[in-house]
């Protein structure tokens, strides 16, 4: 059985030991902690109800409140307590975390119940009503508990987080909100689930189709998401893939399959540096303008003695002379420049200063940390390249579909 949690307020009413006892029993509580003033009549409450837990092997302990009207004080009482480290705990052996708000001063109720909500800690918030005695207005009798998912209330909030992962590329932390607010088991759910899993596979180089009935589906419960677009990344996802195999027989394809890798490289080095990651940037950078020079060395026919080109492989490679027997190395963005610049007179200065920074980053073998300036040069550079090939791109400046702006809403 499932461990639960319940977080609990203690009054000063007499009676209230037998709704806390409903609330454990219905709950299948296996450990709570109460708030408690020091208030004889609240104290005598705990302890009858903490010898009742004892008895039913429930863990049970309490947070002492000193000032049950000042809600500043309520809320450093919690801060300072180990209800996070245990609802860290519960949660982590899927069980559930109640809270009761039902007794004690509306201060006590207020700060414990904005407190549990606000740190999202609490699955469940309960409000016990019943039969009530007809002068103190007190609940006596037929206990229920009125309760409702606190997670709805934050939703707004978990939606605009979620979208704004999204369109940061941020795919890991979206996977992460998208579990803690959503049942995965719903279809809707499972189908973001599948795009966000599909973008997050994307910038890591593994390439997978989203199934055209995936993406009706998608479009149908998201329909803000672009349907031409994602067609257009399978498309192109496809086609890249069948060239590849082609390349190990015919080399003519070897363009085409050049010309996807470097779309491919200018949208991810886009990508990590509006993540601010500028070393990445810079590397990934450092590999698109690799797939640049191999480009133009292919389309004007350049040749260099010490090179051989491997198709399959669809890089120029060097045979290393310090071998006994031919070894090929491939060749170094460096060595593919001094080859060019002997065709194209200065054509290439400017990216001398970034490839060696690259060289000399925790990318290459050095311990030079990229900073944004470098991360902005990078992107100009870019831009330089892709206007050089007459490249236009198709959605907000990436040649890929990713999505650029909201898609998920509260109706949605």
């Amino acid at each position: 059985m499932k461990k639960n949690l319940l977080i609990s307020t203690i009054g000063v009413n007499k009676n209230i030991f037998f709704s806390l006892k409903y609330v454990v029993e219905e709950k299948n509580i296996s450990d709570a902690i109460y708030l408690v003033s020091s208030n004889p009549t609240s104290l005598k409450t705990y302890e009858a109800i903490y010898q009742f837990n004892k008895n039913n092997q429930i863990s049970t302990d309490k947070i002492d409140i000193l000032y049950p009207d000042q809600i500043e004080y309520i809320l450093k009482s919690l801060d300072e307590s180990n209800i996070k480290e245990l609802v860290k705990k519960i949660k982590e052996e899927k069980g559930k975390v109640y809270l009761d708000y039902t007794y004690g001063t509306k201060a006590m109720a207020a700060g414990v119940f904005h407190y549990m909500v606000s740190e999202n800690l609490v699955d469940d918030a309960i409000y016990v009503t019943g039969s009530r005695d007809v002068v103190t207005g007190v609940v006596v009798d037929n206990y229920q508990g009125v309760s409702f998912v606190t997670r709805r209330m934050l939703t707004k909030k978990y939606i605009d987080d979620l979208n704004n992962q999204l369109i940061n590329f941020n795919f890991d932390q979206a996977l992460s909100i998208l579990k803690n607010i959503f049942t995965l088991e719903s279809y809707k759910s499972s189908l973001l689930k599948n795009l966000i899993v599909y973008y997050q596979k994307f910038i890591q180089g593994d390439f997978i189709i989203l199934e055209d009935k995936k993406i009706d589906d998608l479009i149908f419960n998201f329909p803000k998401l672009n349907k031409d677009g994602l067609k257009e990344n399978n498309i192109l996802i496809s086609e890249y893939k069948r060239l590849k195999k082609l390349l190990k027989k015919d080399e003519n394809y070897c363009l085409e399959v050049i010309m996807f890798e470097i779309k491919y490289l200018h949208d991810i080095t886009k990508i990590y540096f509006k993540r601010g990651d500028y070393p990445a940037t810079l590397a990934l950078f450092v590999s698109f303008l690799d797939k640049y020079l191999i480009f133009l060395m292919i389309s004007k026919e350049i040749k260099d003695e010490n090179l051989i080109f491997l198709a399959d492989k669809v890089n120029f490679y060097l045979k290393d002379k310090k071998e006994k027997e031919d070894k090929l190395i491939p060749s170094s963005v460096g060595y593919k420049l001094q080859v060019l610049d002997k065709v194209f007179k200065n054509k290439f200065v400017d990216f001398k200063e970034l490839i060696d920074k690259r060289n000399n980053s925790l990318f290459g073998h050095g311990f030079y940390f990229p900073n944004k300036s470098d991360g902005k040069k990078a992107m100009m550079m870019l831009e330089k390249i892709k206007k050089d090939l007459g490249l236009k791109t198709n959605y907000d400046d990436y040649f890929f579909y990713y999505p650029q702006s909201e898609i998920v809403s509260i109706i949605s």
